[in-house]
């Protein structure tokens, strides 16, 4: 089944539980967000084939998307230096 969305009502307000699978994982106030937290995986799964393909040092104008992604990737694994 994997990640979903599911909007309860309390009070006309929310929140939005993300599910994975069977299992809330966590409620939040707004579908933004819910939509950011289901398509986490498949994001960094797209940051770490880009980072996997481009080499860096080519292109200077990709450099930056290229040590963003890095970044990014190093963040959403809990290895981030900052």
């Amino acid at each position: 089944m994997g990640w979903t969305t599911d909007k309860t009502t309390v009070v006309g307000v929310g929140p939005w539980l993300v599910c994975n699978d069977a299992e809330v994982v966590c409620a939040v106030r707004s579908e933004e967000r819910a939509n950011l937290i289901v398509s986490a995986p498949e994001m960094l799964q797209a940051l770490k084939a880009f980072v996997d393909y481009y080499p860096s040092g080519v292109n200077p104008y990709l450099d930056k998307a290229y040590n963003d992604a890095r970044a990014a990737i190093a963040k959403a694994e809990g290895k981030a230096t900052r």
